[in-house]
């Protein structure tokens, strides 16, 4: 069955879908382009990262990712977004945060940083009010839902369930992150919650939402199942106790006196955690295999070479969860491989797919794209491995491989505007 809802009485991906995705490649520029002059300039990287962090969560990857929500919501309740308005207020209040937190750090103003919290926090209940109403509350699509291109097969009702449930939770981890975050930005207190805010955003909002929304489109994207759909409840639970147990843990560390068993709750979450993350690898990976005819070559690499980092993650993870010495010397490459290879890989491989699909077109050139992850995983690999031993010697080589991760990065825009604004549309019928 093919679902794919004319929004807004047009076949085009809707207008809020357009301009979070549109927000989310500028920010990816942006957050690139200050990755590379931290990397080529090692005197700015104190003033660079909290910047350069934000810009790339909440910019790069949370404005993707609401993006696609706002599309694939209403698809799939088969419901008009619930108010225009609402949506736009979102989308002000986000980047009215969002900049106004990196001017902040820019010139080190904490009424700045303290108001763009707040803009961000409330952009965020917002997002929560705007899925839930629209869930809740939108007006039905009236219109014949048409076969076609855009999903290859149906979805099994216990896969679709639970993975509901992944998005939902992963919601409300977003908002609860980001309310930590406000609280870290505006009281004086507020750091010692940093890491719990910084887990919860990680492993509860983007990790979750990318659980979610892989186990409701990999297999009909492709029209292969997962491997067993009752492992899909099981990740979900298994996930949710690993993050809660992890934000607990995390404050114990903070406010206990104890520091043992901290480093012993922090280890075992960090194992559940990482064992919700090997579940859903091997549950998902039979959607991805073998889909290059249906999702395209370039997409269907992307997504596995995302897994594949998306393992080694967790074993750096669960490797300074258990051992704490460890993080001073791996945090960095652990961070970077979470950032650029599981989740920005994983965004590149969805959005060849996807977002060409969204607005009723073919990707611009799927040779483009091939060229594009040569070169993103040749610069992440580069960049990873001498990042640890990083001084005046390696500071050339690493700037090279930073550079390869920059123009990876220009590639993917270039390809996804092409693909919007010049690719021929699809004849659906």
């Amino acid at each position: 069955m093919y679902f794919f809802t004319r929004i807004n009485n047009t076949r085009d991906m809707n207008k809020h879908t357009k301009r979070f995705i549109a927000s989310a490649l500028i920010y990816f520029f942006i957050g690139c382009s200050l990755g590379l002059l931290a990397v080529a300039s090692p005197d700015l990287v104190y003033q660079i990262r909290p910047i350069h962090a934000h810009i790339n969560l909440l910019g790069w990857v949370s404005m993707m990712i609401i993006g696609v929500t706002y599309f694939v919501i209403p698809v799939f309740v088969r419901k008009y977004p619930y108010s225009d308005r609402a949506v736009t207020l979102h989308l002000i209040l986000a980047n009215a945060g969002i900049i106004g937190m990196s001017v902040s750090f820019l010139v080190q103003s904490d009424i700045l940083l303290a108001i763009s919290s707040v803009l961000e926090v409330a952009s965020a209940y917002l997002f929560l009010f705007n899925i839930i109403s629209t869930a809740i509350k939108g007006a039905p699509v009236k219109e014949e839902v048409p076969e076609g291109l855009f999903l290859m097969g149906d979805n099994d009702k216990t896969v679709d369930k639970w993975s509901s449930s992944f998005t939902q939770a992963a919601t409300f981890y977003f908002v609860i992150g980001c309310t930590l975050g406000g609280y870290v930005a505006i009281s004086p207190g507020g750091w010692s919650l940093f890491r719990v805010h910084f887990h919860i955003t990680l492993l509860g909002w983007v990790a979750m939402m990318i659980f979610g929304v892989a186990y409701h489109i990999f297999p009909r994207f492709s029209g292969n199942s997962v491997r067993n759909p009752s492992l899909v409840k099981i990740n979900y639970r298994v996930a949710n106790t690993g993050i809660i147990l992890m934000a607990l843990a995390l404050i114990y560390a903070e406010k206990g006196d104890n520091a043992l068993l901290a480093n012993y709750a922090t280890g075992l979450a960090g194992l559940i955690e990482g064992a919700a993350g090997l579940i859903f690898v091997y549950n998902i990976l039979p959607s991805v295999v073998g889909a290059e005819r249906a999702m395209g070559k370039a997409s269907v690499r992307f997504v596995l070479v995302s897994l594949f980092y998306f393992v080694l993650a967790i074993i750096m993870g669960v490797c300074m969860t258990i051992h704490p010495s460890l993080a001073g010397e791996i945090m960095p490459v652990h961070a970077h491989l979470n950032v650029l290879g599981w989740i920005t890989m994983m965004i590149f491989g969805v959005g060849y797919y996807m977002i060409p699909e969204f607005a009723g077109k073919r990707l611009y050139s799927q040779k483009l794209a091939t060229i594009h992850f040569w070169i993103a995983n040749i610069g992440l690999i580069g960049f990873l491995c001498l990042l640890p031993f990083r001084d005046e010697d390696t500071t050339a080589l690493i700037t090279t491989f930073a550079l390869m991760e920059f123009a990876s990065a220009f590639l993917f825009i270039f390809n996804i505007l092409k693909s919007l604004t010049i690719s021929k549309k699809v004849q659906r019928t």
